[in-house]
């Protein structure tokens, strides 16, 4: 759950920097860091679950022109790898709406496609 509660502050961190920034978002992930999130861009990383030692991994990003316009159910972060759930594996996914969920690798591809990025 580190990852979802991860996604979930990078998201709300999104959305103060658009408030700070005309509505607009940044660039990539890293900008955030250290004046919108407290931490370092690793420890915010999405972790693969293996416990000797556990692997992180950058999350996949998809900004729009604005924050405000963008769709609720859009995602902006997914992590990029599908982690073990049963009965199958899901990709832990962040919306623009703040909600998270769990998509298959069947799910996810339409799932982007639907709501093109910038």
């Amino acid at each position: 759950m580190v990852s979802i509660n991860n996604g979930k502050q990078l998201r709300l961190a999104l959305q103060l920097y658009a408030a700070d920034h005309g509505d607009a978002m940044p660039e990539s992930l890293a900008t955030l860091f250290p004046t919108y999130v407290d931490g370092s861009p690793e420890e915010f990383a999405v972790r693969d679950g293996n416990p000797n030692p556990p692997r992180r991994y950058d999350w996949l990003y998809y900004p729009r022109a604005s924050f405000s316009k963008a769709p609720p159910d859009a995602v902006v972060l997914a992590a990029p790898l599908a982690t073990i759930l049963k009965p199958k594996k899901r990709r832990i996914i962040i919306c623009f709406d703040g909600t998270s969920a769990f998509a298959s690798e069947e799910e996810f591809a339409p799932r982007i496609a639907r709501y093109p990025g910038k």
